[in-house]
C-alpha cells in the first residue's frame, strides 16, 4: 500500500531483505513517516550498507531488522544485519 517491499535485488548482485521489528516487540504509532519498505528501496542508493546505515536519518521510523548480501563474481562479498530499534542503529 506504501509503495515499498520486504525484499529486492538489483542485476549488480545486491539483495535485501526488511524484517518487522528489532530486538523486542514495540508499541506500534500512528505517526511514522516513512514505509520500512521504502527505506529498503533507498538502501539500494548507496554503495554498501555501511554507507547506508551511517547517511540514512530514521527518526520516526519504525523499528525493522535490514540484511543485505552482495554478490560478486557469483561469490558472496558482503552479509550485514542492520537494526534499527527506533531510538539508535545497531
Amino acid at each position: 500500500m506504501a509503495g515499498g517491499t520486504w525484499i529486492a535485488s538489483s542485476l549488480t548482485g545486491k539483495t535485501a531483505c526488511l524484517l518487522n521489528g528489532a530486538f523486542l516487540n514495540h508499541h506500534k504509532r500512528n505517526d511514522y513517516i516513512k514505509s520500512r519498505g521504502l527505506i529498503l528501496l533507498d538502501s539500494f542508493n548507496y554503495d554498501n550498507a555501511i554507507q547506508f546505515s551511517d547517511s540514512i536519518d530514521l527518526i520516526n521510523i519504525e523499528p525493522f531488522t535490514l540484511l543485505t548480501l552482495d554478490y560478486s563474481s557469483g561469490k558472496l562479498t558482503e552479509l550485514y544485519e542492520f537494526r534499527w530499534d527506533g531510538e539508535s542503529k545497531h
